[in-house]
């Protein structure tokens, strides 16, 4: 037998994290997942499905995940039932969130997007120690001017790292 199922869609809102009386943490929210066929008027038909997440992974969904980001979710499904006072017993599907991968954020606020880059430090490097630099030059950056430019080869291929810069051969 096999109860699984995995969902790619968008927070429909931020989630927000509570706790059972027990202390259990949960998450509830809900996931826009749009459908892969169009109805007969030529639009996508979009479902809101409703999750729950428990312990750590709730903690994580709780924090990590706003109105809006891309998830991919994968779990199960648990029936719950509820009795009334009149005997009268409702079943009610729940949908437990098991994995959740995180597709794409949503943006951040610019000023969250903005990173203090502090300026490279001058370092004095007693004479025992083999660095060589050329002129004012960082040791890492000798590395970046090893490799040929654009301009010069037919490649496009841009090193992002000093690390790239020497493992890329040149055409």
């Amino acid at each position: 037998m096999l109860n699984q199922f995995t969902l790619i869609g968008r927070m429909a809102k931020s989630p927000l994290l509570q706790t059972t009386r027990e202390g259990v943490s949960y998450t509830r929210f809900t996931l826009a997942v749009r459908r892969p066929f169009k109805n007969p008027s030529g639009t996508y038909d979009t479902d809101f499905i409703q999750l729950v997440s428990w312990n750590k992974l709730a903690e994580t969904v709780a924090d990590y995940c706003t109105k809006g980001s891309l998830i991919s979710v994968s779990g199960r499904l648990q029936m719950r039932s509820i009795e009334f006072d009149n005997q009268k017993r409702l079943t009610i599907p729940d949908v437990i969130a098991e994995n959740v991968t995180f597709l794409a954020m949503k943006k951040m606020s610019e000023q969250e997007q903005q990173v203090h880059i502090p300026p490279k430090p001058k370092e004095e490097h007693p004479p025992s120690q083999s660095v060589q630099t050329h002129g004012d030059s960082h040791p890492t950056e000798n590395l970046q001017q090893k490799v040929p430019s654009a301009s010069s080869s037919s490649s496009n291929i841009q090193p992002q790292s000093p690390v790239l810069a020497e493992t890329i051969p040149s055409p």
